[in-house]
């Protein structure tokens, strides 16, 4: 085997507290199932709780492929944070009053991790190319999702 290949990469104390972010979102997620046991309430709560989870994966699966120690993907990361507290404070009314904020810091995160993929140093074009792609998609979708009622 190769060198690179047994070399261990640590978790750093930023990715630990990222983590902990999440976590909270998390509890709020069994806080609204709490004040919903309904079928409806279970259906919403699993909307909330995939989009939580897509977030979250995809973040660490950045945080694979990303230098965590660049000073610029430091402070992304710790704006991303903030928003992903936002949007757990919104989790409770996700489908009610704090449905836009909801919704709009989810998009949020979600289009911040494809602009940290396109802006990292450690990417060839190609992949890049394919990151900005998937923005684009993105971005199709919200506008999309924008034109349509689309109510649960």
């Amino acid at each position: 085997m190769s060198h690179q290949l047994l070399q261990r990469k640590s978790v750093s104390h930023l990715e630990l507290f990222f983590d902990l972010v999440f976590v909270f979102a998390f509890t709020e997620v069994t806080f609204y199932l709490s004040q919903d046991l309904t079928w409806l309430g279970l259906i919403r709560t699993v909307l909330i709780l995939s989009t939580l989870w897509l977030a979250w994966q995809s973040y660490v699966w950045l945080g694979t492929t990303i230098d965590i120690n660049d000073k610029l993907t430091k402070i992304s990361l710790f704006v991303v944070m903030f928003v992903m507290v936002l949007s757990g404070l919104a989790v409770p009314f996700a489908f009610e009053k704090g449905a836009i904020l909801f919704c709009s810091t989810n998009i949020f995160i979600r289009l911040f991790q494809v602009v940290l993929f396109i802006i990292s140093k450690d990417k060839n074009l190609q992949e890049k190319k394919g990151y900005l792609e998937l923005l684009l998609c993105i971005l199709g979708s919200v506008y999309h999702f924008d034109r349509c009622n689309i109510g649960i």
